[in-house]
């Protein structure tokens, strides 16, 4: 997401009574619902390897640039949340290539 996406997940939490779980080093939270239901949010960020197998050097940047960086068919989708639909498919390489719904506590008005 573009901004904070820590902060934003915390807000959520308090809102919604999720609980969160972050990751500072490298900008990103799990919002974990009552349910067991996860969503993970990552801020926008650049990453680069000191060495092979080393942990990623983190940076804020662009969606552009977060988005060109990462695999579309296996683990990315991107969405603007203020004109979020309740249902979405995937373009995973996935045999069946699989679909869901989104969880109905990712459209809260509040957040949008």
């Amino acid at each position: 997401m573009r901004g904070d996406g820590i902060a934003f997940s915390k807000k959520y939490g308090r809102i919604s009574g999720a609980r969160i779980h972050t990751h500072e080093k490298f900008g990103t939270a799990v919002i974990i619902f009552p349910d067991g239901f996860k969503i993970d949010v990552a801020s926008a960020r650049m990453e680069y390897y000191k060495f092979p197998a080393a942990l990623p050097v983190v940076e804020m940047s662009s969606i552009k640039l977060d988005l060109y960086r990462r695999d579309f068919t296996i683990n990315t989708l991107a969405i603007q949340l203020n004109r979020i639909a309740s249902e979405c498919s995937s373009t995973s390489s996935t045999p069946e290539g699989h679909q869901g719904k989104i969880h109905p506590r990712a459209a809260q008005p509040e957040l949008r």
